[in-house]
């Protein structure tokens, strides 16, 4: 996923064919917010991107199996808790090992 990932371009473009997953990158970007620039949208890149491995956390994989969004995060977790939110959000978690943690709400 390419640096300069902006996710109201691909919700945009998603929303005119894949409504859930224009709804599912909504959720993310609205859930980690953004932080300032430069850097403003790398956790949610982050996140969406499975941390650059070349793969999606697409809405068809994570709504299929919700557990394995958390057992990723698990056991990405040194590298999952380094990632921040932006300011409205600034005391949640990424740990997955804590209680309200971005993996806990996604696998409700």
């Amino acid at each position: 996923m390419a640096q300069n990932f902006h996710p109201y371009t691909a919700i945009r473009e998603l929303a005119g064919g894949n409504r859930e997953e224009a709804l599912w990158l909504s959720f993310l970007t609205t859930a980690c917010g953004a932080l300032a620039k430069p850097s403003r949208w790398v956790t949610v890149r982050a996140l969406y991107s499975r941390l650059g491995d070349g793969g999606v956390w697409s809405w068809h994989r994570v709504s299929a199996v919700p557990r394995e969004f958390r057992d990723w995060m698990v056991e990405h977790r040194t590298a999952v808790k380094t990632l921040k939110f932006g300011n409205h959000r600034k005391y949640e978690t990424h740990d997955p090992h804590k209680r309200n943690s971005t993996a806990e709400v996604v696998q409700s």
